[in-house]
């Protein structure tokens, strides 16, 4: 037998399976008693979370030898057994008299949900333009609503309750969001397509949007580095091209709305001067701002700095840091941008697709966490605390080469309580179905400190020249003991031990690849790391 369902027996108190069953669905919302035997074919369960622990013991009590399946809940995305559903529609009141049909329902969303008896949480993300609805199960409940735009575009609004049992399945309970005026919030970020190798057309994605109540236009400003990358084609017409800095204007952006620009760009060959190799890292920056006169009200997401690593070759299964593998002391507690990308290699379409994330709540604040863009229709959750998990249903994926990849971008707050040398690792799981997870690489975010690549840094060391083709000249205001540089991934890549007391040194770096490196000083008064670019 391939499969046994029981998803829908509501009432089950017992089981009793003594087969080679394949696929076992018990996602039922019943803690029944299992008797499972024989289930040397095993390859997948799915069942309520809360049912895990129950399902594997009888599992292992009854079968001899290491069974290779897995466990999850992902058959479907609602709760197990009877259904009970919070709906609504959520509304902006922007003539300001009362919201109604007329009124745009075009905004990001979170509910807050806790569960007054067991005091358990979740957060639910709902896509704009339709209405909400959300399956818990039975229960009393506390619900706070929260618009995902500046807190100062709005005015506050209040939690409700939610008391759902058997007389009541269902509540319906509108939302009315109230603008406090006209002021506009842009945002901008920039992302791979194609990763950049060496030689080849890397392609990336521009997305501007206008996360404020009010429609906007905007100009975007691009930079890059014009001796390492040749300009290719954009699908948007741009206003220049000059000196590595293209300039556009953004048409008019409805609230909420955002544009996608696709640009191309060749990096240079080996063999090419300057030459581009695998671990070279490419600098962009951008800036997006709003028509002239108009103050945005959240200049934080107004630009970007993207340094990204060339490779080689790449994994399409992955997870990476918008902002690199470096976060500079100055920018502890405030954003990074996850990317995580899946593909389909397999024979078959992919009906459905989840990325589970579990968030390292010792790094990263997890209330600050906010969904931003994905290649295709997503929802949602936060469960346990700090597991977040997308669910792509009924996304049938291709599995030819030319349309069977997507992503997901998100944002989150690194914790302001951060120090020099810690690291936040973040890696996910990709589910395709009822298959095994594929399971990414780790990223690793390490706190360094970091010097502005033509800075002289303020405190009591200096670098230069940055960038730097061969040797660079270190100056410190106490005696050097010893110099360290470390790669991009944080290797160890250089080390000088100073036994003379100087004030001044004179590094050879010629050997080293071009690309980005962290110098680390250490002197009587203490350590210091700057960033060194070798061209």
């Amino acid at each position: 037998m391939q499969e046994i369902n029981l998803n829908n027996t509501t009432n089950l108190s017992s089981v009793g399976i003594n087969d080679s069953v394949k696929r076992l669905f018990l996602k039922n919302g019943q803690n029944e008693t299992l008797n499972l035997y024989q289930l040397t074919n095993l390859e997948y369960v799915c069942a309520d979370n809360d049912d895990f622990q129950n399902i594997t013991n009888a599992i292992n009590s009854s079968n001899s030898g290491n069974l290779n399946y897995t466990m999850n809940s992902y058959c479907t995305f609602t709760p197990g057994g009877i259904p009970y559903l919070i709906e609504g529609e959520v509304r902006v009141d922007a003539d300001l008299n009362g919201c109604s049909l007329s009124d745009l329902n075009e905004v990001d969303f979170k509910f807050n949900i806790t569960d007054n008896t067991t005091n358990e949480s979740g957060t639910y993300f709902i896509t704009p333009s339709f209405d909400y609805d959300i399956f818990l199960r039975q229960g009393n409940y506390t619900i706070v609503p929260q618009p995902l735009i500046h807190q100062s575009l709005f005015s506050p609004l209040t939690s409700f309750n939610a008391n759902l049992d058997s007389s009541n399945t269902l509540i319906t309970q509108d939302i009315c969001i109230t603008p406090t005026g006209n002021n506009i919030d842009l945002s901008v970020i920039m992302i791979e397509d194609l990763p950049a190798r060496p030689g080849f057309d890397s392609d990336y994605k521009i997305i501007c949007k206008n996360k404020g109540l009010t429609a906007t236009t905007g100009t975007l400003y691009l930079n890059y580095d014009d001796s390492r990358l040749d300009y290719i084609s954009t699908d948007l017409a741009f206003l220049s091209d000059s000196n590595g800095t293209i300039i556009w204007d953004i048409p008019s952006l409805e609230p909420n709305e955002e544009i996608i620009i696709n640009i191309t760009f060749n990096v240079n060959t080996p063999m090419e001067t300057p030459a581009v190799n695998g671990g070279d890292i490419l600098f962009y920056g951008g800036t997006i701002s709003g028509p002239t006169g108009i103050q945005d009200t959240n200049t934080s997401n107004d630009t970007f700095e993207y340094p990204q690593t060339v490779v080689n070759s790449y994994d399409p299964n992955d997870i990476t840091c918008l902002e690199g593998a470096i976060l500079d002391p100055a920018n502890i507690g405030e954003d990074l941008h996850y990317k995580i990308r899946f593909e389909n290699t397999g024979t078959a379409s992919a009906i459905n697709v989840v990325v589970k994330n579990t968030i390292d709540t010792s790094r990263l604040d997890i209330t600050s966490f906010q969904p931003l863009s994905s290649s295709h229709p997503m929802q949602t959750r936060i469960t346990d605390g700090n597991v977040v998990e997308f669910i792509f249903e009924n996304i049938n994926l291709d599995f030819n080469d030319a349309t069977n990849d997507g992503y997901l971008i998100y944002k989150i707050q690194s914790l302001p309580t951060l120090q020099l040398g810690d690291m936040i690792g973040n890696q996910a799981e990709i589910y395709f179905d009822f298959n095994f997870p594929i399971i990414t690489n780790d990223y690793m975010v390490t706190v360094n400190q970091t010097a502005s690549l033509n800075d002289v840094n303020s405190n009591s060391v200096s670098l230069f020249p940055n960038p730097s083709y061969g040797k660079v000249t270190i100056n410190s205001s106490s005696y050097i003991q010893a110099i360290q540089i470390f790669d991009h991934l944080g290797r160890k890549v250089k080390s000088l031990s100073v036994k003379q007391e100087n004030l001044e040194m004179n590094i050879d770096i010629s050997e080293l690849n071009t690309g980005l490196y962290f110098i680390k000083v250490i002197n009587e008064s203490g350590e210091q790391s700057m960033k060194l670019i070798k061209e």
